[in-house]
């Protein structure tokens, strides 16, 4: 006999960020605005709860701003070379550890990376649409989070209530 269970992954997490990536993709696409780096950052902002979600988007936005800025600039001054790619995946690390944005340093150096092969001219038109489709990304997965299945909080908040009037 199969065990069922055994093949039942589909979990909040998983269902959130499917509902996320469709989303940020449909706002992306209506508007004509690229929308892979935007998938990238609402699959990487959806996290365990709604609050973490909110708070690691307020460092993964300026994050990404530095790896767009610095993809700009060395595709700019260098074109796309293995030398661009080096230098934005390094500046962008570095920075991002300078300025303690620990948690978008993954996001930011994908962000940087993947600027390289989509941005040819044009470099702050880019550079604005690349925040924008972060934004759309962030806002996108955090409201997902936060009306999609959100966590049931009732049985912990009455459970820890009755231990405090037992004391």
């Amino acid at each position: 006999m199969i065990n069922i269970k055994k093949f039942n992954f589909l979990g909040g997490r998983i269902i959130k960020t499917g509902i996320a990536v469709f989303l940020t993709a449909l706002i992306c696409q209506s508007i004509d605005w690229p929308y892979m780096l935007a998938v990238i950052t609402a699959i990487v902002t959806i996290e365990p709860t709604a609050a973490d979600s909110i708070k690691k988007a307020f460092i993964r936005f300026p994050a990404s701003a530095i790896g767009a800025a610095f993809a700009m600039l060395y595709t700019f001054l260098l074109g796309v070379t293995p030398l661009t790619y080096m230098l934005v995946a390094v500046s962008t690390i570095i920075s991002c550890s300078k300025l303690r944005l620990h948690a978008g340093t993954l996001v930011a150096t994908l962000t940087g990376v993947a600027m390289l092969t989509i941005v040819h001219d044009h470099y702050f038109i880019s550079f604005l649409i690349r925040l924008a489709t972060t934004s759309i990304g962030l806002l996108t997965s955090s409201l997902v989070n936060i009306i999609v299945l959100p966590p049931n909080y009732t049985p912990i908040i009455t459970r820890k209530i009755q231990i405090s009037q037992n004391k």
